[in-house]
């Protein structure tokens, strides 16, 4: 073979491989994806605030100050560490007397919160009674119990809040509150043990201690 042939050959058999190169490198692509992700400050942040007193006498005592008028809200129950109320004691002394307490949830955090649960709690001796909210609750949570020597029930607890305590409800970050009001009342009035002298009633009523609790719980909404 001469060597213009040979020469012929080398440039086809070249032409082909840099065909073959550049059809490779017309179908071959980098992508990529490249950025940052940050996340935020955010802060969990659900207290128990505001709380006050008030007192309907005839005579009523709320932690060791006796009223008998509405005027002086007497010793008013602490709140520790922004969850919990604690000495929040009260006497009643004889039916229609009971003591309000108001006081607000407010959700200081930056993320949204929703109600997880509540509970309202009356422990008397002897027995216990618990009612829990639900997701349809639309009317104060109420308990009754305390049950004095004529078989009747002589307290009646209620507690109620902005959007009565619904399972579900959203309480909103940034300052978003539920107001809530705890009712403790010496509510009965019938079959009364009391002797009658003009329009003077002695009630002889024997002494009841009972106790309560109310908590709820909070999740990420």
């Amino acid at each position: 073979m001469s060597d213009s042939k040979k020469n012929i050959i080398l440039a086809i058999l070249g032409i082909s491989i840099l065909g073959i190169t550049i059809v490779y490198a017309a179908l071959s692509t980098n992508l990529r994806i490249t950025g940052t992700a940050t996340v935020s400050n955010t802060e969990w942040d659900i207290k128990l605030k505001n709380i006050t007193s008030e007192n309907t006498p005839s005579t009523v005592t709320i932690g060791d100050i006796t009223h008998s008028n509405t005027a002086d809200p007497g010793v008013l129950p602490t709140i520790i560490n922004n969850t919990a109320i604690t000495n929040l004691a009260v006497t009643l002394y004889q039916p229609g007397d009971k003591a309000v307490y108001d006081f607000d949830i407010v959700n200081e955090g930056t993320l949204d919160a929703k109600l997880s649960s509540c509970n309202l709690k009356m422990l008397t001796n002897p027995g216990s009674n618990v009612v829990s909210s639900t997701s349809a609750q639309s009317t104060p949570l109420m308990i009754t119990g305390g049950t004095d020597e004529n078989n009747d029930d002589a307290f009646k607890t209620t507690l109620d809040c902005t959007s009565h305590n619904a399972v579900g409800t959203t309480l909103a970050k940034n300052n978003g509150t539920e107001h809530c009001t705890l009712t403790v009342e010496y509510s009965n009035v019938s079959n009364q043990n009391q002797n009658t002298a003009g329009s003077n009633q002695v009630y002889t009523k024997n002494a009841k201690t009972i106790n309560i609790e109310a908590n709820w719980v909070y999740v990420q909404k």
